[in-house]
C-alpha cells in the first residue's frame, strides 16, 4: 500500500517526529537489546523491506529457526519490535493477558479506512459492545442455516466449470477439451461474495453470472491493487506511521490522493451503498426496509436482519449507531469471502501437487456418497454436519491447508502496561545465557507470526513445512509439543485468530470450506500447470495467490480442471 504520509507532512515535520519518537523510546530498546535478532538493513528502513517485500513467511521462518519464537527486529528509524511465533507466548497474548494487548492504533485507522467503525476497528469496550449485539448473528444454527446456500452456489460453479471443460454444445466442427486451465480466485471468489452477498443481505449480488455487477467489480483484486507490492517508498511509509498521531494518520487516508486508498475507499463506498439501501431508520431506531430499495423482499434471515433485530433488543447505550452497523456488513462482506476464497483455492493446489492425497479424498468422499450423503435434502443441515464432520482426511486436508497458508498471515498487538512474556521453550540471549520470560515495556509493537506459529517446528515436528494430512489422524492431533497450550478456535490453528477478538464466523466458514471442498473433489481433477509451480504467496493485508512475473495480472492460481473419471 504506497501510502505517503511522510511527503504530505514534510520531510523537516517527520525528521523531527522521528528525532523525538528516537529519543522517547531509547531506553524501551535498550530493555530489549538482549533478544537476539537480525542485523537491521539500514537505521532508514530498519527490516521493514524484508518483511513487507518478501512473501509471506518467507523471513518469518528464516529468523525462527536462527533466533527463536520470540525475536527482535529493527523497524524504521531503529525502533525494536519483536516477532512471536511460541504457542505459550500466542496464548499469553489472546488468552491470559488479552486485555492487556490491543491493535496499535495506526493500524486500527487502516481498518477504519477499509471497513469503517465496525468490530475490526474496535477496541477495549466498544468492541465488547460491538461483538455483544452481533453474537446471535454467529451462532451453530445460523452456520447450518447456510448449507442450502452453500449447495447452490457450488452447483452454479460446477456447472459453469463443466461447460468450460465440455465445450460448446453446438461446436460439432471441434473435439471438446478434456481439460481446461482455470484460475481458481477469478471463479472462487465470485462463488464466495455471492454466498456472502446473498447470506449478509439477502442480496443476489449475481458474480457468477455477472461479470460486471457493481459488488463484484468492487472486490475483484481489491487487497491486491490497495497493499501488494508496495514500492521502497511505500515500505518506509507504512514503517513510518507510528511517528504520527491517530488523528493525523485518520485524516491523511481520508484525504490522501492516492490510487491504493481510493481503491479502498470507492469499495467502502459500493458496500454502503449497497447496505443502506436496505435499511431504513425511523426514530433513531434501525429497521428493514421491506421493499429492498427495489431488489426484492427482505427474507428477514440474513446476517442484516439478524443485526438489526438484535440490535433493536439493547438498551440505548450499548445499541449500534447506523454508521457501525453498516460497517459490519462492510466487515462481514471483506472477511467472509476474501479469506474463505483464498484457503480452498490453496486447498486445491496441494491437491493438485499431491496427486495421491487428492485420490484419497476422492475416495472418503465417494464412499460417503456410496452411503447416501447425496441423497440428503439440503434442508437437512443436521445430517450434511454429521457427513462432513464424519470425514477424517478431508478435514484433516482442510486443516492442513490453514496450517501451512494461514491468509491472516500476521496480527499485530502492543501491550497497554509492561508486560512479561512466558515462553515455551527458552529463547538464548545476545549474552548467551537462556530465559524463559521475557519483560516488555508498554507501547511494544509486536507482530505475532500466524505463518511463523503455523511452521513451528518444535509444535508441529520436523516436517512442518511439509504437507501432510495424515498429521491429524495421528493419536497426537498434529502436534509434536509435548503439554503445548491450546491456541485459537480450531483445532490449535490461529487461522481464525484466538480470545475475545477471534473470528466470529469462524462455524460459518469451516462448514463452508467442508461443503466446497467434498463437491469440487468428488465432481473434478485438479492438476498442475506451469503456471502454478510458480506460485507466489503474496502479502496485502490477506495472503493473496499470485503467479512469479506476472503479478500485474492479480490474483491468479491456474490448475488443470477435467472431469473426475468414476468407476
Amino acid at each position: 500500500m504506497a501510502i505517503l504520509p511522510f511527503v504530505l507532512v514534510g520531510p523537516a515535520l517527520c525528521a523531527a517526529l522521528a528525532a523525538l519518537y528516537y529519543a522517547s523510546r531509547r531506553r524501551a530498546r535498550s530493555s530489549l537489546a538482549y533478544i537476539r535478532g537480525p542485523t537491521s538493513e539500514s537505521f532508514l528502513f530498519g527490516n521493514y523491506r524484508q518483511i513487507r517485500r518478501g512473501q509471506v513467511g518467507e523471513v518469518d521462518f528464516e529468523w525462527q529457526d536462527r533466533y527463536g519464537a520470540l525475536l527482535r527486529f529493527k523497524a524504521p528509524f531503529g525502533e525494536d519490535r519483536l516477532m512471536v511465533s511460541d504457542p505459550k507466548a500466542i496464548q499469553h497474548i489472546f488468552q491470559t493477558n488479552q486485555t492487556n494487548y490491543t491493535q496499535p492504533p495506526q493500524d486500527r485507522e487502516v481498518l477504519r479506512t477499509l471497513l469503517g467503525p465496525g468490530i475490526a476497528w474496535a477496541d477495549a469496550d466498544t468492541h465488547r459492545r460491538h461483538r455483544k449485539v452481533m453474537t446471535p448473528a454467529f451462532g451453530v444454527a445460523q452456520a447450518k442455516s447456510l448449507i442450502p446456500l452453500f449447495k447452490a452456489t457450488i452447483g452454479r460453479l460446477t456447472s459453469k466449470w463443466s461447460d468450460m471443460i465440455s465445450g460448446d454444445a453446438d461446436d460439432t466442427c471441434h473435439q471438446p477439451p478434456s481439460s481446461r486451465v482455470i484460475n481458481l480466485p477469478q471463479w472462487i471468489n465470485r462463488a464466495s461474495l455471492d454466498i456472502i452477498g446473498e447470506a449478509a443481505f439477502g442480496y443476489d449480488i449475481g458474480a457468477l453470472d455477472d461479470l460486471d455487477s457493481e459488488l463484484g467489480k468492487a472486490y475483484e483484486n481489491m487487497t491486491l491493487e490497495a497493499f501488494a507490492l508496495p514500492t521502497t517508498l511505500g515500505v518506509l511509509a507504512q514503517g513510518c506511521m507510528h511517528l504520527l498521531p491517530p488523528a493525523a494518520v485518520r485524516f491523511l487516508f481520508d484525504h490522501i490522493p492516492n490510487r491504493g486508498l481510493d481503491r479502498l475507499r470507492g469499495v467502502k463506498r459500493v458496500v454502503e451503498h449497497v447496505a443502506e439501501s436496505l435499511v431504513t431508520e425511523e426514530k433513531g431506531v434501525h429497521g428493514l426496509d421491506t421493499t429492498r430499495g427495489g431488489m426484492g423482499k427482505a427474507k428477514g434471515g440474513d446476517l442484516l436482519s439478524l443485526l438489526i433485530n438484535a440490535n433493536a433488543s439493547h438498551t440505548e447505550g450499548s445499541k449500534l449507531s447506523r454508521e457501525e452497523m453498516l460497517a459490519q456488513i462492510s466487515t462481514v462482506m471483506f472477511a467472509g469471502h476474501d479469506t474463505t476464497a483464498a484457503t480452498l483455492s490453496f486447498a486445491l493446489y496441494e491437491l493438485a501437487k499431491h496427486q495421491e492425497c487428492q485420490t484419497r479424498l476422492r475416495d472418503e468422499i465417494r464412499a460417503a456418497i456410496a452411503r447416501g450423503a447425496a441423497d440428503i435434502d439440503d434442508t437437512d443441515a443436521d445430517a450434511w454436519v454429521r457427513v462432513v464432520e464424519s470425514l477424517p482426511y478431508l478435514n484433516g486436508v482442510l486443516k492442513e491447508v490453514m496450517r501451512l497458508h494461514p491468509v491472516g498471515y500476521h496480527i499485530n498487538r502492543q501491550p497497554r502496561t509492561d508486560d512479561v512474556i512466558p515462553l515455551s521453550k527458552p529463547i538464548v540471549t545476545s549474552e548467551g545465557r537462556q530465559i524463559s520470560e521475557v519483560v516488555i515495556p508498554a507501547g511494544t509493537k509486536i507482530i505475532v507470526s500466524i505463518a511463523g506459529y503455523h511452521r513451528n517446528k518444535d509444535v508441529w515436528g520436523p516436517d512442518a513445512h511439509v504437507f501432510r494430512p495424515e498429521r491429524w489422524l495421528e493419536e497426537s492431533g498434529g502436534l509434536q509439543m509435548k503439554g503445548s497450550p491450546g491456541v485459537g478456535m480450531y483445532a490449535n490453528l490461529m487461522t481464525f485468530s484466538g480470545g475475545f477478538r477471534s473470528c466470529m464466523g469462524w462455524r460459518i466458514a469451516l462448514l463452508e470450506l467442508q461443503t466446497f471442498l467434498f463437491d469440487l473433489v468428488d465432481q473434478f481433477h485438479f492438476g498442475l500447470t506451469k503456471d502454478a509451480m510458480r506460485l507466489r504467496r503474496e502479502p496485502c493485508l490477506v495472503m493473496a495467490p499470485m503467479v512469479e512475473g506476472q503479478t500485474d495480472k492479480g490474483a491468479q492460481l491456474p490448475l488443470q480442471v477435467s472431469i473426475a473419471p468414476r468407476d
